[in-house]
């Protein structure tokens, strides 16, 4: 038995206010989780038998399960009863009227990252444990309201704590926007003059009264000058009533904040203490301090290093040495900082086609555009002595070496040897990715496995049994780091400052650095979530990516995309808002500068993307297209492991120059028959008029 398309639709809605730490939030009683349950394919219909379980990230330890007995991640004793109707089936977690169900404690929300483990019995086969687990997301609330009436009307003297969960209201509070918990009750009327601005946290923003003052019952309306609720809620929204959900603050409702940068390890310097940020590209590690790279090309340094130059701008790839940094630029050239006592911190002239750049303790490396890696620093080991080497695709420096990736996936290395860390392994072929420690290197293979070599008194070059998915490597003084394709970290090596013991905020990683004794990991990018209701049309004002980070375009698939009817997607096409309108022509010349190819995508490329097939496929080459149409060829957000951009291709051209095509072939072929044609009739009647002479001549021989 086959279980498949399992997904939980709408789960653990209003779970972000479980995840408040506020003592005075109430915990909900119930979770909502819903889902689809299909077997070989076909939608399950009937009773089935149902078990959870809410786990850690790697499903060792539990937390909760419908009968309390799973430990460990293990499978509950009982299940749970529930109707599947085509598929769809939803349950209330910690329902306890129902049979073998347990409530959910609050406590269980006090972990950082909480998952859901399903197991499935469709009376037959047996119970199937449903993978992946589903990681429990927030999920804020969404309301608009005219206005929220009291529920009952409020009189003297009346508001107590027993009104107001977790504490009462203090009147000589109201005034300045505080609510205190305490158990003081409002000893006179409350007046309109005493309400304005209830909070100023923004629980409830810009708030009035309507009615009397005095010993009057008011109505409380909440309002922001379009007759909407704004700021934070918190709460489980348990008390609301008669509030209707409006498409008017979609555009608001943002995804929790997400901490980008992870750092763990030694901080003598300050090197994992971070700020706040946002917007982040990439990372780099250095002995005692660390390197942010942002989005708009800036550079953030953390801890006890040098501040980048103000020339270190629109810079688009970092890397830290121990004591200097280097950045190349978006227009190619490299800037260098920091520790210049062997000249590793003075760039050649004439580097203006960098592509990467790698730094070790007391040297520097450039890759440039045409395959040739450019050094300066020290060279007492030899590690800038660089003899016939091309064709490299990455490079890495340890503290004295260093290493250069081939693009037919093999490996170089140079420089300090006295631990075997210049010595590649024989054979060491199919390498996607390289790295290199302080006195080790590591090289990523394109089945997803790590080979490390050199130094190893903490255990850095003794890669873990049965270590593979991985898609990028890392190396720091004594230990190593690798990234597996999940987003998930493996760290091995010494581990006397914590460097190798992973937080368990460090995941959904996209890029990690190891410096000295520490190490970072950046985490991909949360998107604005912009609440959508099936009830209701939505609009979304920001970039939609689904099953991917929409980076470039409005709407960004990964994956396939169906229509409910055949025909292409439609595009306005109304004359009223055209101008400059020129017919096609020459297309025939054109389309045949146009190559069309079939091939297969790299095994990294797939390994990135997994619900690609290794199969052939139709398309063009990109840089081949941009030089027929360039309009039309732009980067996909994506970056190749050197930082240079993937391209895509918008084949729609291809759909016009061919109809325009058809059209020249079919008016030349009108042409033709119409020249073929005239000269039928041309023949004919020279045939006729010859016909005519021979008749005449026939006559005259014989006599008439």
């Amino acid at each position: 038995m086959r279980l498949l398309t399992f997904s939980r639709c709408a789960a653990l809605a209003g779970l972000g206010c479980l995840l408040l730490s506020s003592p005075a939030a109430a915990a909900p009683a119930l979770l909502n989780h819903q889902g689809r349950m299909a077997v070989n394919g076909v939608n399950f219909d009937g009773t089935g038998q149902f078990k959870f379980a809410l786990v850690n990230s790697n499903g060792t330890v539990t937390y909760w399960s419908n009968n309390g007995t799973s430990t460990a991640g293990s499978q509950p004793t009982a299940a749970v009863s529930l109707t599947v109707t085509k598929g769809l089936y939803a349950v209330l977690l910690g329902d306890t009227s129902l049979t073998n169900m347990t409530a959910v404690p609050l406590t269980v929300f006090d972990n950082a990252d909480v998952r859901l483990r399903v197991w499935f019995n469709d009376g037959t086969t047996g119970f199937q444990q449903i993978t992946p687990d589903q990681r429990l997301a927030s999920a804020p609330y969404a309301l608009n309201a005219a206005k929220a009436d009291l529920a009952t009307t409020v009189p003297d003297n009346s508001i107590t704590g027993a009104k107001i969960v977790a504490g009462a209201v203090d009147t000589s509070k109201i005034l300045d926007g505080t609510i205190i918990n305490a158990d003081i009750s409002v000893s006179a009327a409350i007046a309109d003059s005493k309400l304005g601005t209830i909070s100023t946290a923004g629980k409830v923003l810009n708030s009035a009264t309507t009615g009397t003052t005095g010993n009057t019952p008011n109505t409380l309306v909440l309002r922001n000058g379009s007759g909407t609720i704004s700021g934070t809620f918190t709460g489980d929204g348990s008390g609301l009533t008669g509030v209707s959900a409006s498409a008017v603050l979609l555009a608001s409702v943002i995804a929790p904040p997400v901490e980008p940068v992870v750092a763990w390890g030694d901080n003598g310097g300050g090197q994992t203490t971070v700020p706040p940020l946002a917007s982040v590209a990439a990372v780099a590690a250095g002995s005692t301090h660390s390197l942010v790279l942002l989005d708009n090309g800036t550079v953030v340094t953390l801890g006890n290093g040098p501040a980048a130059p103000g020339t270190a701008v629109n810079v688009t790839h970092i890397a830290a040495g121990p004591y200097h940094c280097l950045a190349r630029k978006a227009d190619s050239t490299v800037v260098a900082w920091g520790d210049n006592t062997y000249g590793q911190a003075t760039v050649p002239a004439g580097i203006s086609d960098a592509l990467i750049v790698a730094a070790g303790e007391k040297h520097s490396l450039a890759l440039r555009a045409n395959g040739t890696v450019t050094p300066w620093g020290d060279n007492t080991f030899g590690q800038t002595t660089i003899t016939a080497l091309t064709g490299v695709t990455a490079i890495a420096c340890g503290y004295d070496h260093s290493v250069a990736l081939r693009s037919n996936g093999t490996v170089a290395a140079w420089g300090r040897n006295d631990s075997g860390q210049s010595t590649v392994p024989a054979g060491l072929t199919g390498v996607v990715a390289i790295g290199a420690g302080a006195y080790h290197s590591l090289a990523v293979k394109s089945d997803g496995t790590v080979v490390a070599w050199g130094w190893n008194l903490g255990g850095q070059s003794t890669v873990p049994p049965g270590l593979t998915g991985v898609s990028k490597v890392a190396g720091g003084y004594s230990f190593s780091m690798a990234l597996k394709t999940d987003g998930t970290i493996v760290t091995w090596g010494d581990n006397s400052d914590g460097q190798t013991t992973v937080p368990p905020a460090a995941t959904q990683v996209t890029d990690i650095a190891a410096g000295a004794s520490h190490a970072l990991a950046l985490r991909a990018d949360l998107i604005s979530a912009q609440v959508a209701r099936l009830d209701q049309e939505n609009m979304f004002t920001e970039k939609v990516g689904i099953r991917r980070t929409a980076v470039t375009n409005a709407l960004e698939v990964e994956g396939n995309a169906s229509k409910s009817t055949a025909g292409a997607w439609l595009s306005n096409s109304d004359r009223r808002i055209k101008t400059e309108i020129q017919p096609v022509t020459r297309a025939l010349e054109k389309l045949d500068q146009v190559r069309l190819v079939d091939f297969r995508y790299t095994d990294d490329y797939r390994a990135a993307h997994p619900g690609i097939e290794d199969k052939r496929y139709l398309n063009v080459i990109a840089q081949e297209f941009a030089k027929v149409f360039p309009d039309d060829v732009k980067s996909s957000g994506e970056k190749l492991p050197d930082g240079s951009p993937i391209l895509q291709v918008d084949t729609y051209p291809l759909t016009i120059y061919s109809a325009a095509a058809v059209q020249e072939l079919h008016r030349e072929n009108e042409s033709l028959k119409r020249k073929l044609a005239e000269q039928d009739a041309a023949m004919k009647a020279k045939f006729e008029h010859q016909e005519e002479r021979l008749r005449k001549l026939e006559a005259a021989l014989a006599g008439k």
